[in-house]
């Protein structure tokens, strides 16, 4: 358990990532082989935050290096969810 801690540790200051992001390249070491980093759950809070950092002035970029990602990575993230959400907002409407 200290070792996974100290691990993501490095890896959060590494790659410059919340310890959250970290912990989830430990989870999945499959990422080492591949080289290439794992998919981020985007959660409604994740998107909200986005949408919070845009409206601070923070650019695509540097909220992908924030989330371990890159900028069309958020971007596309962004669009999919709001996309999904307003899909279901129909289909509730559509059952009532």
């Amino acid at each position: 358990m200290v070792f996974e801690n100290l691990m993501a540790l490095h890896v959060a200051i590494r790659r410059n990532c919340p310890p959250e992001i970290a912990f989830k390249y430990i989870d999945n070491l499959a990422w080492l082989e591949r080289k290439r980093s794992p998919n981020f759950d985007w959660i409604e809070k994740d998107v909200k935050d986005v949408l919070k950092f845009r409206e601070e002035g923070l650019s695509w970029s540097e909220i992908g290096s924030y989330y371990g990602t890159t900028a069309s990575g958020v971007c596309h993230a962004v669009i999919t969810r709001r996309k999904n959400k307003v899909d279901k907002k129909i289909v509730r409407a559509k059952r009532s």
